[in-house]
């Protein structure tokens, strides 16, 4: 379970209303631009930023947060769309193989410094909510723009932005160009950093831009006729890593689950000595997916695996998903779209090679599993899972608590991508414990009904397919070794702030006691806490307080032998980031334990015993499978890439010259 504690949650109750009523209040002719930037919880990176943005160029995810931070702030009818519409924008636009440049004028208002005394009195003592009036609050305006990459995550891990390949085409779209002044600007000057200096640049024209080298390159962007609105931004050009795909399929699922009907696509890949598609060997991507090539093929061709693979003979298929938050038995569809596919274009008599990475493999599982069940033949001879939760996968409480907390209780945009994939139905349905935090004023720690409904799920189509054989690798140790994060022990802290003070300390479970003191100085504990985010603002302050489990019964899941994750560096590093020092004490946490991976579903992943054990001679679902020695997740090992190597036939030949490059659009077929 989780609870929150401090004096009723008054304090934070009242910045929660000053900040959803101070917008009802607001009087359009003293807000111009429709915009309040409220003066409580302020980040100080977004502070930062934005008195800096027409000196200092930003990432294109820090526009999302400076543009999501001031979002917040508008009021009805400002002409300021909500961040999700403009991602939705960037990515039409980027689906036309264009780089989207986003460039926001915005003018927001701010309280003076009378005005916030009254707001703190507010949140202090309660009373009348101060409304401003003429001269309480102070005009300012942001200029900042930036390429609108797509987002890749490693878990909740955001994986450095960048384009791939030496050459862009930009363009400004006038859906992205956001302007509450009424300048309604058509034309801008940019300076892409080629070494052609600044250009004029339309609105809806495209610019093709050729980079001599791969690197970091500054963008400088002004409003024509306009020198003071004139800002800068930072882009990453990187080499094409990943091989020209031989074939491209786009996937649509041939069946629906839960009235959604997955799509993906697939980089296809011909091996040594086919010029078309001969000896298919498929795998799918892992959580959150969809992946750009580049990333695909560097998780797969980590000890050249790929490479060797198609030295043997293979043609590798690499399966994304268009959306890998969805419910796996959906996403299962598209694998079962390209298993077809290869089915229908090759040989009747062609054994093929199905799997995945992480929750890819248990993608690929339900869908042969349900092809056997629904008698849809599928000729796979091998099925392969790479450090797969076939028994779930543990994201520390601790993590997810303050995730939840502050995102339900600030709406900072930050928290908003992490928790969205702890929100979403597959993350839901992985998960060994989920922090609930959908609803604002009930936050627990259990076990969402979305996993029951895969386990059930996989039952009734047979667990697990019966056909093929059964490959899997772990990245946890057999032997029982732990990962050297210890349990029930301090993890992560940090502190800071501007206006309010933000105080956490992240532990490992079972977790710590927690003591919490309330305005009059009654004391309240709580065992087994995992989380504690205290938030104090000028006249008050609380705490929230994340629990897990009861008693002593809860599984050291940070510590058990398994694929690991960076969990507490990555939170740690962001919240430096974000003007919050932290302290760092353990790295890592197991992310998908050993018998998880191993399928040992004889063990029991909510017994500690079962989870930090040896293996042993436990009996696996599998046919064979190899352990490591907890590395990170998805890692490809010389043992493990040696290992499957082994395990799988040699297809090889010598290399014939190769058909050219083909786009082929696969419908529902069977």
């Amino acid at each position: 379970m989780a609870d929150t504690a401090g004096h009723t949650r008054a304090a934070f109750e009242r910045v929660r209303t000053i900040r959803s009523r101070m917008h009802e209040v607001a009087d359009p002719s003293i807000l111009h631009g429709g915009v309040f930037r409220w003066p409580l919880m302020r980040r100080p990176d977004v502070e930062s930023m934005l008195d800096s943005v027409q000196r200092d160029p930003v990432e294109p995810r820090h526009w999302r947060w400076l543009y999501s931070e001031l979002h917040r702030g508008a009021i009805a009818g400002a002409p300021v769309p909500s961040p999700a519409e403009i991602e939705a924008r960037a990515a039409r636009h980027r689906a036309c193989g264009l780089m989207p440049v986003a460039i926001a004028n915005i003018r927001y208002g701010t309280p003076s410094q009378a005005f916030a005394d009254e707001l703190s009195r507010f949140v202090r003592a309660g009373g009348p909510l101060p409304t401003p009036q003429s001269g309480s609050l102070e005009d300012k305006a942001a200029f900042f723009a930036a390429p609108l990459c797509k987002q890749e995550y490693d878990i909740l891990r955001l994986l450095p932005e960048r384009h791939d390949g030496l050459q862009v085409r930009y363009v400004v779209p006038s859906d992205l160009v956001i302007d509450n002044t009424g300048l309604t600007p058509r034309e801008f000057e940019i300076d892409f950093d080629d070494n052609t200096g600044y250009r004029n640049v339309k609105l809806d024209e495209p610019v093709d831009v050729t980079y001599p080298s791969a690197g970091h390159r500054c963008i400088r962007v002004r409003l024509a006729g306009a020198g003071r609105h004139a800002t800068g931004c930072r882009l990453t050009i990187a080499e094409q890593s990943a091989p020209i795909p031989d074939e491209t399929w786009s996937l649509y699922s041939p069946i629906t689950f839960q009235g959604v009907t997955a799509t993906g696509y697939a980089y296809v890949f011909y091996g040594s000595g086919n010029t078309t598609l001969t000896n298919p060997l498929l795998m799918a991507e892992g959580f959150p997916g969809g992946y750009s090539i580049n990333t695909l093929w560097n998780i797969f061709n980590e000890q050249n695996l790929a490479q060797d693979l198609l030295a043997q003979g293979y043609d590798l298929v690499l399966i994304g998903f268009d959306d890998g938050m969805t419910y796996v038995e959906a996403n299962a569809g598209v694998v079962m779209a390209a298993v077809q596919y290869a089915i229908n274009t090759t040989s009747s008599d062609t054994e093929l090679v199905v799997g995945g990475a992480s929750m890819g493999g248990l993608v690929a599982r339900y869908a042969l599993a349900y092809m056997e069940t629904n008698n849809i033949p599928h000729q796979t001879s091998y099925y392969v899972s790479y450090d797969t939760p076939h028994l779930g996968a543990s994201v520390p409480v601790g993590v997810q608590g303050f995730i939840q907390s502050v995102w339900l209780y600030t709406q900072d945009g930050s928290v908003e991508a992490p928790a969205a994939l702890l929100n979403s139905n597959a993350a839901q349905e992985m998960l060994i414990y989920w922090v609930n935090g959908t609803t604002y004023s009930d936050i627990t720690t259990g076990v969402s009904p979305l996993r029951a409904n895969l386990s059930n799920n996989l039952s009734a189509n047979g667990n697990f397919p019966k056909q093929p054989t059964l490959l899997g690798v772990s990245n946890g140790a057999t032997d029982g070794t732990l990962n050297g994060t210890p349990a029930s022990d301090y993890v992560l802290s940090a502190e800071g702030g501007i206006v309010a003070r933000l105080g956490l300390a992240v532990m490992t479970s079972p977790g710590l006691t927690a003591t919490v003191y309330d305005d009059e100085g009654n004391k309240t504990t709580f065992p087994n806490a995992v989380c504690q985010l205290t938030l104090e603002f000028p006249g008050g302050g609380d705490t929230f307080v994340t629990v897990c489990g009861e008693g002593q019964q809860t599984p050291e899941y940070e510590s058990a032998p398994g694929g690991t994750d960076t969990f507490f560096s990555t939170l740690g590093n962001e919240l430096d980031n974000a003007g919050y020092p932290s302290t760092i004490n353990y790295d890592s946490a197991c992310f998908v334990p050993t018998i998880s991976a191993l399928s040992l579903s004889s063990l029991d992943v909510y017994s500690n015993d079962d989870l930090t054990g040896s293996v042993g001679d436990t009996t696996s679902d599998l046919t064979a499978w190899i352990g490591s020695n907890n590395d990170k997740h998805v890692t490809i090992t010389a043992q493990t890439a040696a290992w499957l190597l082994q395990q799988l036939p040699s297809k090889g030949s010598l290399r014939a010259t190769a058909a050219p490059p083909t786009t082929r659009r696969v419908e529902r077929l069977g």
